[in-house]
């Protein structure tokens, strides 16, 4: 190989030569990514890479530095007319930084930042952690196993629709992308639904692109929410207000935010797979506040007693006559309490039911955002 000439057969970025192009070497794609040049040659990382790999980067989903991560990795140094003086076959995680692309950067400059990770570049979901534990090769197997866990619990309170979350059964499921090290990136894709079993549970003949919107739905309002929250932590003190208005989110991803508590620095969340791609980061600092805030205010609740009236399975809530008599109270429950309802033959209006949680005055109903499960008596 030493002597030959790399024959680009597309290039993508050219300043004084190509710097980014694609390249056949045997019957395998490459791409090329100039790192360094001197009076005498040109530094070149090249990537085994595919049409998967290049269409997300193209798109401005995946960053350069996450096109170039692969199995297959070699450095060229090259001449002026790309004839090869020497390569080398490397392990990616061992090329000098100094000599890699920046990180978030874009293939072009109109993109906006994107991410590190083909597994990012490509899910419905997926949480990227950082932390002292979580290292490049390896990652203690309790805590592996603990991450998972928790992510998988936050993935499906989150984004199950009403009547989903609790089946007996399995009733859908995420493909699971292979986790990533370099800290620890757990990605997966889209819902595959067992559809009789739904048909059968919920009484609606729903296909699976209603299903899909219907979880694309939650995970939009997942990033609307949780990136409100973040931008008013990083704002100014959280108030009991900022946190009942976000609760059952906050609720659900709490377990795997940063905090100083445990060994994590920062999570990114991340939602690119299709159409409007999301991405989040959330740093020690506001996980910590976010946490000593929901801790605050989860000491302070009431309980209230009475009979069903309404029930809302698109909002998750139900409305509440009180024993004591006063206003209706509307309460809002998390996707998990409500689908353990809605499995209960016994809710339904006019049923007695107890629940517990942060309670507020308002005008025409009252508010109460439960913090416990209701009981129905």
């Amino acid at each position: 190989m030493i002597g030959s000439r790399i024959e680009p057969k597309r290039v993508i970025y050219e300043y004084d030569g190509p710097v980014i192009f694609i390249a056949t070497l045997g019957v395998i794609d490459f791409l090329f990514y100039k790192a360094a040049e001197d009076d005498e040659t040109d530094t070149f990382i090249a990537s085994e890479t595919g049409d998967h790999v290049l269409d997300v980067m193209l798109a401005g989903r995946l960053s350069v530095l996450g096109a170039l991560r692969s199995e297959r990795v070699f450095i060229f140094k090259c001449t002026a007319d790309l004839r090869i003086t020497f390569f080398q076959k490397v392990d990616f995680q061992q090329i000098d930084p100094k000599i890699l692309p920046r990180k978030t950067t874009p293939i072009f400059s109109h993109f906006a930042p994107a991410v590190d990770y083909y597994e990012q570049a490509t899910s419905f979901f997926s949480v990227r952690f950082e932390g002292k534990s979580l290292k490049k090769h390896s990652i203690p197997f309790s805590r592996f196993k603990q991450l998972i866990d928790e992510t998988y619990d936050a993935t499906r309170r989150l984004f199950s629709p009403a009547g989903l979350g609790q089946a007996r059964s399995p009733l859908f499921d995420y493909p699971l992308f292979e986790p990533a090290f370099s800290s620890l990136i757990i990605s997966v894709g889209p819902p595959t639904f067992n559809l009789s079993k739904i048909s059968k549970k919920l009484g609606d003949d729903l296909n699976a692109q209603e299903l899909t919107a219907q979880f694309k739905g939650r995970q939009q309002s997942f990033f609307d929410e949780l990136t409100n929250i973040v931008q008013v932590a990083e704002a100014r003190k959280l108030k009991a207000d900022d946190i009942d208005e976000h609760y059952y989110v906050i609720d659900s991803v709490r377990s795997i935010l940063p905090t100083e508590d445990n060994d994590l620095s920062s999570v990114e969340f991340v939602a690119a797979d299709a159409g409007n791609p999301r991405k989040l980061k959330v740093s020690e600092r506001v996980g910590g506040a976010i946490e000593g805030a929901y801790k605050e205010i989860s000491r302070t609740k009431v309980t209230r007693r009475g009979t069903v009236d309404i029930i809302n399975n698109t909002s998750h809530s139900f409305v509440m006559i009180p024993s004591q008599g006063g206003k209706k109270i509307t309460c809002y429950a998390s996707w998990d309490d409500f689908d353990k309802l809605l499995v209960n033959p016994r809710f339904r209006p006019k049923a007695m039911i107890s629940a517990t949680g942060r309670f507020e005055k308002r005008a025409q109903r009252d508010l109460l955002i439960l913090t416990e499960s209701p009981t129905l008596e």
